[in-house]
């Protein structure tokens, strides 16, 4: 397969498809693409997707003041290119459009071969009221036939949380959001959690492979009551002692939970 002879855009069975070059920004210091880069790729070529179907980030707010907003991402990795490295990236939504629907995604190196797989959950989201709406809401979401895709890779059935700390070495840090945190939605960005993850691992593991990495997003951080009343995130940490997995979890003062990751490392 030659990654540059296959087309790219919307596509007749409802992907869609771009190439994506890395660039020195989207690595870490092993020259492997950051988790939280390809969570921003992904979100990038999802709007994009929605543009094309005509129901982009811009007439969403001018219409109707919604936009959609991701719940949860499960993401697969079998390697991860390096700077200046050229990418296929790939995503279509299911077929049904319901309150909480999907949307997968593949990553495709320069051989061809699949070396991502990632799923993800979405809601229509109000952002004046700070609600979910029904996506049915929206007569202009139409989205295209994909009942001939085979998902790359299914939601786990259980979602993340904190593994238990009696089998592992944990940690505890604050974190006060700052201006690059937040987005022209009002929130601190989902691919930003994924980067205080990355943050607050322990050097001892930065230099190992992340094969999994899941996370679910509990309840936003809005723009605008943090502005009036800044809130510290406790972010806990529990790192397995024998089986390469870890877990972060997020949390307000009072209790309420803001975001839930677990991942797992193959250790090469």
């Amino acid at each position: 397969m030659n990654l540059y002879n296959e087309p790219i855009g919307q596509l007749e069975d409802g992907r869609y498809a771009k190439y994506v070059q890395l660039e020195a920004r989207d690595v870490d210091l092993n020259n492997r693409w950051k988790m939280a880069s390809v969570f921003e790729t992904f979100q990038e070529i999802a709007g994009e997707q929605c543009v094309g179907l005509g129901f982009g980030w811009n007439r969403l707010v001018e219409q109707y003041g919604y936009c959609f907003v991701i719940v949860r991402m499960y993401v697969e990795m079998d390697a991860y290119p390096g700077a200046n490295e050229t990418v296929r990236v790939e995503t279509w939504p299911e077929n049904k459009l319901r309150l909480i629907f999907t949307r997968y995604f593949r990553i495709i190196d320069q051989t061809g071969r699949i070396i991502g797989r990632g799923v993800s959950n979405w809601v229509l989201f109000d952002m004046k009221e700070r609600r979910v709406v029904k996506p049915q809401t929206c007569p202009i979401i139409q989205t295209p036939d994909t009942s001939s895709l085979e998902p790359p890779v299914l939601m786990p059935r259980n979602k993340p949380e904190l593994l238990c700390q009696s089998d592992c070495t944990c940690i505890q840090k604050e974190y006060l959001p700052v201006y690059s945190d937040f987005d022209y939605n009002g929130h601190v960005n989902n691919a930003r959690y994924v980067a205080w993850v990355q943050d607050a691992l322990p050097m001892s593991c930065y230099g190992l492979f992340t094969q999994t990495f899941d996370i679910y997003y509990e309840h936003e951080i809005p723009w605008s009551s943090f502005s009036k009343q800044p809130d510290l995130v406790s972010i806990q940490v529990a790192i397995a002692d024998d089986d390469g997995k870890f877990s972060v979890c997020g949390d307000f003062a009072d209790g309420k939970r803001c975001f839930a990751c677990t991942g797992t490392w193959n250790f090469i």
